[in-house]
Protein backbone atom coordinates (compact mmCIF):
# COMPACT_ATOMS: atom_id res chain seq x y z
CA UNK A 1 0.00 0.00 0.00
CA UNK A 2 2.49 2.50 1.08
CA UNK A 3 4.76 1.61 -2.14
CA UNK A 4 1.83 2.07 -4.53
CA UNK A 5 0.80 5.56 -2.88
CA UNK A 6 4.42 6.88 -3.30
CA UNK A 7 3.87 5.81 -6.80
CA UNK A 8 0.82 8.00 -7.57
CA UNK A 9 2.33 10.59 -5.13
CA UNK A 10 5.62 10.00 -7.32
CA UNK A 11 3.71 10.56 -10.96
CA UNK A 12 1.15 13.25 -9.40
CA UNK A 13 4.30 15.72 -8.69
CA UNK A 14 5.99 14.92 -12.04
CA UNK A 15 3.10 15.87 -13.58
CA UNK A 16 2.09 18.94 -12.54
CA UNK A 17 5.64 20.23 -12.77
CA UNK A 18 5.09 19.65 -16.70
CA UNK A 19 1.21 20.91 -16.77
CA UNK A 20 2.13 24.80 -16.95
CA UNK A 21 3.71 23.37 -20.24
CA UNK A 22 1.69 21.23 -21.80
CA UNK A 23 -1.54 23.81 -21.53
CA UNK A 24 0.46 27.07 -21.35
CA UNK A 25 -0.59 29.94 -23.07
CA UNK A 26 0.28 31.36 -26.62
CA UNK A 27 0.06 34.79 -27.63
CA UNK A 28 -3.42 34.15 -28.89
CA UNK A 29 -4.74 34.06 -25.62
CA UNK A 30 -4.08 37.69 -24.88
CA UNK A 31 -6.46 40.33 -26.40
CA UNK A 32 -3.10 43.16 -27.15
CA UNK A 33 -0.83 40.68 -28.86
CA UNK A 34 -3.62 39.67 -31.67
CA UNK A 35 -2.60 42.65 -33.30
CA UNK A 36 1.29 41.72 -34.14
CA UNK A 37 2.65 40.12 -36.91
CA UNK A 38 2.67 36.42 -37.15
CA UNK A 39 6.65 36.33 -36.78
CA UNK A 40 6.37 38.87 -33.41
CA UNK A 41 3.81 36.29 -31.87
CA UNK A 42 6.21 33.39 -32.71
CA UNK A 43 8.64 35.34 -31.01
CA UNK A 44 6.14 36.09 -27.75
CA UNK A 45 5.35 32.36 -28.08
CA UNK A 46 8.56 31.30 -27.45
CA UNK A 47 9.32 33.44 -24.55
CA UNK A 48 5.85 32.78 -23.29
CA UNK A 49 6.61 29.17 -23.47
CA UNK A 50 9.83 29.79 -22.07
CA UNK A 51 8.17 31.15 -18.71
CA UNK A 52 10.33 34.76 -19.34
CA UNK A 53 7.25 36.53 -19.95
CA UNK A 54 3.27 36.12 -18.39
CA UNK A 55 0.71 38.79 -19.27
CA UNK A 56 -0.33 40.86 -16.34
CA UNK A 57 -3.59 38.88 -16.14
CA UNK A 58 -5.22 36.17 -18.01
CA UNK A 59 -6.44 38.21 -21.46
CA UNK A 60 -3.85 40.87 -21.03
CA UNK A 61 -0.52 41.01 -22.01
CA UNK A 62 0.61 44.59 -20.82
CA UNK A 63 2.53 45.37 -24.02
CA UNK A 64 2.05 49.10 -23.66
CA UNK A 65 2.70 49.32 -19.99
CA UNK A 66 5.68 49.95 -18.18
CA UNK A 67 8.16 46.85 -16.98
CA UNK A 68 8.47 46.95 -13.00
CA UNK A 69 11.40 45.63 -11.19
CA UNK A 70 10.19 42.24 -10.94
CA UNK A 71 9.81 41.92 -14.59
CA UNK A 72 12.76 42.92 -15.69
CA UNK A 73 15.06 41.07 -13.01
CA UNK A 74 12.89 37.50 -13.82
CA UNK A 75 13.65 38.75 -17.80
CA UNK A 76 17.43 39.33 -17.22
Amino acid sequence: MKKSLSVVLSATVALSMFSSVAFGKTSADFTDLKELDAATQAKFDAMISAGIFDGVSDTTFGLKEEMNRAQFAKVA
